[in-house]
This record gives structure tokens, sequence and C-alpha cells, in this order.
């Protein structure tokens, strides 16, 4: 590839990295939240569980989507006849780098659209019982006690679950990764540990999800559908890389 068209597409992917991050970081803040947040029953059981915060918090998750998928790949390609292909590596991160911040852009629009209510809502809104009209059913009209402006922002975002999809990207990824690389794995010990590999990502991509129930950070079929984006943003960013570098892929294979 010419000098000039390399620098261009490398512009042009960080230019998509740091415009992704912008919208990311606006719709966590609340910028893409609709002026007109959704309303409430006051006897709705599901959004009355008090916070207990996060067995997995954000730093965490965010730490293994990024740190692990590295020494990961690495480990397969250790794994696999020959010498390590180190393009073929750095192509299979960049698209995971770039899938990964596709599935948590459209994750966090879809949760500032939708606005769905916590199940810790009212433990986190902390709304004036004695001003609200609850003979009416659904209530529209309250404001909050609690001032912290990310809580605010936060209690309106169950729908889907952001660690639920991150792990299950993660899992998806490597674990197609390493399908992708089987050919090349031509001894017995090396398939095993690939497919424990497997396995221990499925796991782990399941506790996380599992933890944001118990936590009651999210109901039930948040979670379901966060795990969904994963795997199928994850199969998406797989497809393209094996595409793209099919040509890698197979001169390692034979």
């Amino acid at each position: 590839m010419p000098t000039g068209k390399r620098i261009m597409k490398r512009v042009f992917t960080y230019s998509l990295i740091l415009g992704l991050l912008a919208i990311c970081v606006a719709s966590m803040r609340g910028a893409l939240m609709p002026k007109t947040l959704p309303g409430f029953r006051c006897d709705d059981p599901h959004i009355r569980h008090p916070f207990r915060g996060d067995t997995v918090t954000l730093t965490q998750i965010l730490a293994l989507v990024i740190v692990l998928p590295g020494p990961l790949l690495f480990l397969v390609e250790q794994w696999a006849d020959g010498p390590v292909r180190w393009p073929l590596v750095r192509s299979a991160l960049r698209h995971y780098v770039l899938g990964l911040e596709l599935v948590s852009v459209a994750i966090e629009v879809v949760k500032s659209l939708v606005t769905k209510p916590r199940p810790h809502f009212l433990d986190s809104c902390r709304p004036d019982w004695d001003k609200l009209d609850c003979s009416q059913g659904l209530v529209t009209q309250y404001q909050c006690a609690n001032e912290e402006a990310w809580i605010l922002v936060d209690m309106y975002k169950s729908f889907p679950s952001g660690h639920s999809a991150l792990g299950f990207y993660l899992f998806t990824f490597v674990a197609a990764y390493c399908a992708v690389r089987l050919p090349s794995l031509t001894s017995r010990w090396s398939r095993g540990g690939c497919r424990l590999l497997q396995l221990c990502l499925f796991v782990l991509a399941c506790a996380c999800a599992a933890s944001r129930i118990y936590d009651r950070r999210h109901h039930p079929v948040d979670v379901v559908t966060g795990g969904l984006l994963g795997v199928l943003g994850g199969l998406a960013t797989v497809r393209w890389f094996v595409s793209s570098s099919r040509h890698r892929i197979e001169s390692k294979a034979q």
C-alpha cells in the first residue's frame, strides 16, 4: 500500500476512534438523553430495590476488555505452528478495538434514548413522597432529592447492560479468533488449551452478567439483551477481520 494511502487510513481510523469516544463520553454525561424523562408507578416493585453498588465496577470491566485481548491473542499464536505472525495479531487487535468502540457507543446511545429506570431507581432518586400523586397510576411530575449529577443520569440507564455486552464481546471475539486459528493448532495440547480458554472467557462473561442482576443494577431482560448485542458485535467484528486478513490467515494455515 502506498505511504500516502496508509497515512490517510491511519488518520481516518484514529479520527473515527476519537469521534466514537466523544459520543460515548457525551452519552455517559447525559447529553443524549431526551428532555422529557419517563414516569414511574409508585407501587412498581421492580424499581424499589436498594442501591448496593457494583460487584464488577466499570473500571474493572474496562480493564478486562482492554488489557486481556492482546496477551490472549498472543497466547493463541504461540500455540499455532510456526513463528508468531505479528501483522496478524496487530490486525486482529485493530479490528477488536474498533468493534469494541462501536459496541460501546451503540450501548450508550440506546441507554440514553430508552431511559429505562434501574431496579434501584427510587432509592437513587429519593422523590418527595408527600408531593407525589400516586392515584393516577403513572407519575410523570416529580423531582429527585438526590442532587448527584452522575446518579441522576445513571438511574435511567438500565437497558441494555453495558457490562454484559462488553463481557460477551470479549468472549465472542477471542473464542471466534481461536476457531479461525484452529487449523494451525495441530497438537492435542494446543487445541485443548484453546477450548479451555474459550470456556474460561464464557464463564467470566456469564459471571459478570449475573453480577449485574445480583447487584440490582439491571433487570434480567437488560442483561440478556446486552449479552446478545455483545455476541453479535463480536461475530461481526471477527467476520470483518477475517475478510480483510484472509491472506494472512491462509498463509499461516498452510
